[in-house]
């Protein structure tokens, strides 16, 4: 058993090559993001108002306002479009009192505005 126990040498040119296809893949990949950032219409647009939005806004506005609990079922929950607003109307929501009672109400929730800036237009209990 004589004989060295050298390792097999190395390709130089293997990893040379494999540096290079790596770093000129990095720099395509960034002139894309570039380009596609540039011919693009790169500033933000308010999407539309959707009814997650608008959901949103009036059960933290309930949640707010109710000073004593709100409380609310999503099978109970409906929704309206009229022109580009979006009305949320909460049936049997229970409004709680500082006795610990609940009151079972109806609300109508209106929101105009986009995602981004959501706006009410009106809130009512009936």
């Amino acid at each position: 058993m004589s004989g060295s126990l050298k390792p097999p040498e190395q390709s130089k040119s293997g990893e040379h090559t494999l540096l290079y296809s790596v770093v000129v893949a990095l720099i395509v990949m960034t002139i894309w993001g570039f380009a596609s950032n540039w011919w693009s219409d790169s500033t933000p647009k308010d999407k539309e108002l959707t009814e997650g939005t608008a959901l949103s806004f009036c059960e933290d506005l309930a949640k707010n306002n109710a000073e004593y609990g709100f409380k609310k079922s999503l099978s109970d929950t409906s929704f309206e479009h009229v022109g580009s607003n979006v009305v949320v109307i909460f049936r049997n929501a229970k409004l709680g009192n500082a006795m610990g009672a609940e009151q079972n109400v109806n609300i109508k929730c209106t929101v105009s505005g986009t995602d981004n800036k959501p706006h009410l237009e009106s809130f009512d209990a009936f």
